[in-house]
């Protein structure tokens, strides 16, 4: 699931305090309160992620480049699908189906 960003906070949380605002402020005091702290709430969270941002981007700019080595793993590949028989696309072990052709044989690789 991913997450909320920040400003999806800050807007709701001005939306919901304008709103009780106009309407009656008195007697919608509890929702002004309550969007103002997801307001400041959003606030906070987008000069995180900015901070967050420029500091990791910051440290791939000081660090070499290193050579990535990505160890194979086709043989894990192969253990966790199998193949279709009509068109030869892997698909999860536990398919029942063809995600491509809808075919219902399969055979493990």
């Amino acid at each position: 699931m991913g997450r909320i960003h920040g400003s999806a906070y800050l807007i709701i949380g001005f939306f919901v305090s304008f709103i009780s605002w106009i309407f009656d402020l008195r007697k919608l005091i509890v929702f002004f309160v309550v969007g103002l702290i997801m307001a400041l709430y959003g606030g906070a969270r987008m000069g995180f992620d900015i901070y967050e941002y420029y500091h990791e981007r910051k440290n791939k700019k000081n660090q070499p480049m290193q050579q990535q080595t990505h160890p194979q793993q086709h043989s894990q590949v192969r253990s966790t699908t199998k193949h279709c028989k009509s068109c030869g696309t892997p698909n999860h072990l536990v398919s029942k189906f063809c995600h491509q052709c809808g075919h219902t044989n399969f055979h493990m690789m």
